[in-house]
C-alpha cells in the first residue's frame, strides 16, 4: 500500500514538473530583437552570380532588412518573395530561430548552354530551361550554341 502511495506521488510530481518545464521553457522573450542574419548561398561552386553582400543590400534597399527589428514583426514571406524577384535566384528559404536569428538559404540558377545567334542574341539557359536575363553578371564557361 505503502508502494503504490509513493509511486503515485513520484508520478504527480514527474507530471507537475513536464507541465511546469514545456510552459515555462516555451515562452518568447517579451520584443526580442533580431541580432543576426546568416546568409547562405547554395549552389556557389557551379555559379558564383549572387553574393551575400547583394542579397544584404537588396534587403536593405527594399526596407526589408530584418537587423535590429522586432523578431515578431519580420516577415519572411515578404522576404522570400522579394528576393525570389531576383533573375538570377532560384529558390529562397528564410526560418527564425528561437535565438533571435533570422536565416536565408538562397539557390542560384545554374546555367547550362549559352545561346549566341547570328541574329545578335546573346543569353545563357538554365537547368530548368529557362532563358537567364541578358545582360545579368553571368559569367560562365559554358558550351555555346551558334547559328
Amino acid at each position: 500500500m505503502l508502494k503504490k502511495i509513493l509511486l503515485s506521488a513520484l508520478l504527480l510530481l514527474i507530471a507537475a514538473y513536464i507541465v511546469a518545464a514545456v510552459t515555462i521553457f516555451n515562452r518568447k522573450p517579451a520584443a526580442q530583437v533580431c541580432h543576426d542574419l546568416q546568409l547562405v548561398i547554395k549552389d556557389s561552386i557551379y555559379a558564383g552570380f549572387v553574393t551575400k553582400k547583394e542579397v544584404s543590400a537588396l534587403l536593405k534597399k527594399k526596407g526589408i532588412s530584418p537587423l535590429g527589428r522586432p523578431i515578431d514583426s519580420v516577415s519572411t514571406r515578404a522576404i522570400e518573395q522579394e528576393l525570389s524577384l531576383h533573375p538570377l535566384i532560384d529558390r529562397v528559404e528564410c526560418y527564425k530561430t528561437p535565438g533571435g536569428c533570422l536565416n536565408i538559404e538562397v539557390s542560384q540558377r545554374i546555367p547550362i548552354l549559352r545561346v549566341m545567334s547570328d541574329n545578335g542574341d546573346n543569353y545563357y539557359l538554365d537547368d530548368k530551361g529557362s532563358i537567364m536575363p541578358p545582360g545579368a553578371k553571368c559569367v560562365a564557361h559554358r558550351a555555346i550554341a551558334t547559328g
